[in-house]
């Protein structure tokens, strides 16, 4: 009678463990899955990071080439004007 509630007893507890070893599978493949998912995510995160880093190089590269350019032309305009603000004093005096 009592082997036998001990076998009854044994019996309930390898149910219930076998219950929370199954749950506990599912928590473990679940989790797994999340993490495969969140690296992915992290993979394509800094890939997108280092375009938008290439981009911002490539935009302040051509910002500065711009800068340049509007710097030269800047020059050559007041050198324009020098030539021209020249040219009209001289003939004023000219024509004075």
């Amino acid at each position: 009678m009592q082997s036998e509630r001990g076998r009854k007893n044994a019996e309930a507890e390898v149910g219930e463990l076998t219950v929370r070893i199954n749950e506990m599978s599912v928590t473990i493949t679940n989790l797994s899955n999340d993490k495969r998912r969140l690296e992915a995510d992290l993979a394509n995160l800094q890939a997108e990071l280092e375009e938008a880093l290439m981009a911002r190089r490539a935009a302040e590269d051509r910002a500065d080439r711009a800068q340049s350019e509007l710097n030269r032309l800047v020059e050559e305009l007041r050198q324009v004007c020098l030539s021209v603000t020249a040219f009209t004093l001289i003939r004023l005096r000219g024509h004075v």
